[in-house]
């Protein structure tokens, strides 16, 4: 049974220990895009809301499902083409689909195409993304908590 701070904590963990070779980015804080065009990722954990899946014994007793969605966006310069930032993103959807560690279960993750240009700026970003083109992991995830 873990909160939300541990949740983060674990899911960030689990990226450092499996990616590598380009810039990752956290929602939490500091988040400029990087001084030179090149490939680099954003993560953004969204938590849906709580409801109760045990019920009893009082205080603390109660169990409570988390539910949410983690989004990896994968950015790479604008011109590098869809075909290698979807062979990118394919490997980082694998790192998280159908896992379940320090109390954090993620049993899908899929690749879906965005686009180019401001649009694709992800919440919490402080810098637009005109020069860049994105795909995005979305992986579902839940996690317990005693209430």
């Amino acid at each position: 049974m873990i909160a939300i701070t541990a949740a983060f904590a674990a899911i960030k963990a689990r990226a450092e220990a499996n990616i590598s070779g380009v810039p990752m980015f956290w929602q939490d804080g500091g988040n400029h895009l990087p001084d030179k065009v090149g490939p680099f990722i954003y993560f953004e954990l969204l938590i849906e809301g709580a409801s109760p899946i045990e019920i009893g014994g009082g205080r603390g007793a109660n169990r409570h499902r988390n539910t949410g969605e983690l989004n990896i966006y994968v950015f790479d310069a604008l011109g590098v083409g869809l075909s290698a930032l979807l062979a990118r993103a394919e490997p980082i959807a694998a790192v998280f689909r159908g896992w379940r560690g320090d109390g954090v279960s993620i049993p899908t993750a899929s690749v879906h195409p965005l686009g180019e240009g401001e649009s694709l700026t992800p919440p919490g970003m402080d810098s637009v993304a005109g020069n860049y083109v994105a795909v995005v992991v979305h992986a579902s995830l839940y996690f317990d908590q005693k209430a």
